[in-house]
């Protein structure tokens, strides 16, 4: 009698999720006697786990449809055009030309590729064609391209209408990748993800490749040119034009294909089988790992060679970044010389790609202990971070423990670290002031060379009546202008309206005034460069005539701006008649750290030098390329910097106070560029008398400071010196590639912090 209840399962059955996707009752065996409750509980067995995947196993196992048929005759084919209607040309290559064709009847876009019309005749060519089409038709995988038709016309053609693909072959997309390495640099891109990428498209390779074995089919040609890359992340075996039955009667049979990946039975003329395109497969994956191939040489001749020998290209990456020693052995066993000592079959390879990527152990490379703990770890990373928290908390404890044990020396410490932190804090933010001015010094040199370099190109509004604001230093000499004055920063005679100009004996003089009459136009804004180069400058209209006294008359950071080009030609502002008779800017230092950076499109800056004006002191530059429309350099803009102006900077800037012994500035090779103490500001500020004056810059007298700060960038240094400690607080000054470093007495530096 039937019922709608359901029927009840005994209490010793059980349902479990069979291989085969259905639920069906199995035995559950009853406890005997030995599994009997125990002090409260029985024995522990472990149960094993089941795999899911064995339905797909028991699909592979079942009958295959049989091995691909290879021979047949030429039959009658329907003609190429009743059924597609051919479009553009795609491709052309030494066999035959892809076409863009249109199916008349589904309307969809196909790839046709047709014989070569001279290799129609040719029996050979015409074999090879129809064992392409007759092969890649019996492969029947998502990984092959689909054949849809094989055609004639009426001039005795062939034509195979197959899938078209909108992709780029694995050869483009490698170079693709080592083009923006190349370009960008490898560290800018995310190594490890591209290269999981790339051995996801091998594996995809690796099935299609598994399939095609079974149905007894060898590729013969496997390289990166005959694997396609489509737009939806598809991979697809191209070009089966020369593929071969795997187990044939003729046991001598070779193999060709490309020189690079040619295994080395067939260039030997040995017997081969399916583990030659093992080998090939071998040589792809190293190119896709290293981004490089495996063998090269001038010839076909020196590449077999190679192969046969065995001397592969090193196994690193042509990037530098660093490559598994698992997938290195993967590679080399897939390369082995000697065919027996190869994998098997194309699935062990797959197997330990799908090994390396899980995280597992790969068959050729058997984990040690260690390894064996690392990877166990990582699969089992939630009971690794409990373990971890524990051995943390008891770390953490026994450091509590100690810190309780050290109260007194920790709040000594504690004082010592605040003291420092404070001033190092200062110091840093003076270091970040200081840069911040240089960039500013920068910036403005760097947009007035830009907009002077592209009036001198382009300038479309020269002065009609012949004249621009600039003198010659000979008149600024013998007239006196309505706006000169004596200016005590200058040392001399000043204009800030107008230009001072001067020239060599080789300057061109036809084009003076057509370089000047560009350069007179920025008066305007060269003053205003001059006013805004302190670095808290804020210029007003209401303020601009009571800025420009105190500029002209207590200093700004910037001296002057100069032009020089590389005829002899220089201007100068603010103008002045104090120039040398016989001055050139090509021999002076802002110039000629331009010519030392030919490719600087960026502004550099000089050592400290004597002023071609002695009484100014010594200067730094930061100097700007003008370049020509043909790309050579032209001339050269530049700004002066004074060096007792950055003397004043310090002095205000950084920790104050009588623990402070010196501040200075240091460039990387350990010279003293700017320093307070007494000695070197009055010896770098006195007056000379002439710019040929030779400089004596102090050194840093301790190496390994020098050593530390080029290396840290960044940091804090302590020095027993005379019995005292002294501590070095130093930041990396990055626009002009210096140090700025402070120079403490430790003790006076708690005392102060104290109080």
């Amino acid at each position: 009698m039937k019922t709608d209840e359901p029927e009840q399962l005994p209490e010793d059955r059980t349902i479990v999720f069979d291989s085969s996707l259905s639920l069906r009752p199995e035995k559950r065996p009853l406890p005997n006697s030995s599994d009997s409750v125990r002090g409260g509980g029985g024995p522990f067995r472990p149960i094993k786990k089941r795999n899911v995947d064995t339905r797909i196993d028991e699909l592979r196992d079942r009958k295959a449809p049989g091995d691909v048929l290879f021979s047949g005759q030429e039959q009658r084919l329907d003609y190429l055009e009743n059924e597609y209607e051919l479009k553009t040309e795609i491709a052309k290559g030494g066999q035959g030309t892809l076409f863009l064709g249109i199916d008349k009847k589904l309307r969809r876009q196909v790839a046709v590729k047709s014989l070569r019309p001279d290799q129609r005749g040719d029996l050979r060519q015409r074999s090879l064609f129809l064992n392409e089409a007759r092969v890649t038709a019996q492969l029947d995988h998502p990984a092959i391209v689909p054949v849809y038709t094989l055609n004639s016309d009426r001039e005795n053609g062939l034509h195979l209408a197959m899938k078209l693909i909108n992709g780029v072959t694995l050869k483009n997309y490698l170079d693709q990748v080592c083009m923006h390495y190349r370009l960008d640099g490898i560290r800018s891109f995310d190594e490890d993800k591209a290269l999981r990428n790339r051995l996801e498209i091998f594996l995809k390779i690796c099935d299609a490749l598994e399939y095609a074995h079974s149905r007894n089919v060898m590729h013969c040609d496997l390289k990166p040119a005959n694997i396609m890359l489509g737009e939806y992340h598809e991979a697809y075996i191209m070009d089966w034009g020369i593929a071969t039955p795997i187990r044939v009667r003729d046991a001598k049979r070779t193999l060709a294909g490309t020189p690079q990946y040619l295994a080395p039975e067939a260039i030997l003329g040995d017997p081969c089988d399916q583990r030659a395109d093992i080998f090939a497969m071998g040589a792809i994956l190293f190119e896709i790992v290293m981004l490089k191939p495996a063998f090269t040489g001038e010839t076909p001749e020196e590449v077999m060679t190679k192969i046969r020998d065995g001397r592969r290209e090193s196994p690193e990456h042509r990037f530098g970044t660093g490559v598994s020693r698992d997938l290195k052995a993967v590679i080399e066993k897939a390369m082995e010389t000697d065919p027996e000592k190869r994998y098997r079959s194309i699935s062990e390879l797959s197997a330990d790609l799908r090994r390396f990527l899980s995280g597992h152990a790969v068959s050729v490379r058997p984990d040690g202990p260690l390894m064996k703990v690392a990877r166990w770890s990582y699969r089992h990373r939630k009971t690794s971070l409990i373990l971890l928290l524990l051995a943390m908390l008891t770390g953490l404890g026994a450091l509590a423990h100690s810190f309780y044990q050290s109260y007194r020396f920790s709040e000594a410490m504690r004082e010592r670290d605040l003291a420092l932190s404070a001033a190092y804090s200062i110091c840093t933010r003076a270091a970040y002031q200081l840069d911040e001015q240089f960039l500013k010094l920068e910036h403005m040199t760097s947009l007035l060379a830009a907009d002077v370099q592209y009036l001198l190109r382009n300038d479309l509004f020269r002065s009609r009546d012949g004249t621009v604001s600039c003198h010659s230093v000979d008149e600024l000499r013998r007239l006196h202008l309505p706006g000169m004055f004596y200016s005590p920063f200058h040392r001399g005679i000043i204009d800030p309206s107008t230009l001072v100009y001067n020239v060599t004996p080789d300057t061109d003089r036809k084009t003076i005034n057509r370089r000047l009459d560009p350069l007179s136009r920025f008066i305007p804004r060269l003053l205003q460069i001059l006013l805004e180069s302190p670095r808290n400058a804020q210029v007003r209209p209401d303020q601009l005539p009571t800025l420009q006294k105190e500029a002209f008359t207590e200093g700004t950071p910037a001296i002057r701006i100069l032009f020089a080009f590389r005829d002899g030609l220089y201007a100068a502002y603010p103008a002045t008649g104090a120039f040398p008779q016989k001055y050139d800017p090509r021999a002076r230092v802002w110039y000629q750290v331009v010519e030392q950076h030919p490719d600087a499109t960026f502004p550099v800056w000089t050592a400290p030098y004597i002023d071609s004006i002695p009484e100014i002191g010594l200067v730094v530059s930061c100097s700007t390329p003008l370049y020509s429309e043909d790309g050579t350099l032209n001339g050269v803009c530049a700004i002066d910097i004074s060096v007792p102006k950055l003397i004043q900077e310090l002095r205000s800037a950084g920790n104050t106070g009588y623990a402070v012994e010196e501040k200075a500035i240091v460039d990387d090779s350990g010279r003293i560029i700017v320093s307070t103490t007494r000695s070197f500001a009055e010896a770098r500020m006195r007056r000379y008398q002439s710019s040929d004056e030779p400089l004596d810059f102090s050194s840093l007298q301790d190496p390994d400071l020098l050593k530390t700060m080029k290396k840290q960038k960044y940091g804090v240094i302590f020095r027993t010196e005379s019995g005292e400690e002294i501590v070095y607080a130093f930041c990396h000054i990055r626009s002009v590639g210096w140090f700025y470093l402070e120079k403490m007495n430790l003790r006076r530096l708690l005392v102060g912090n104290a109080q």
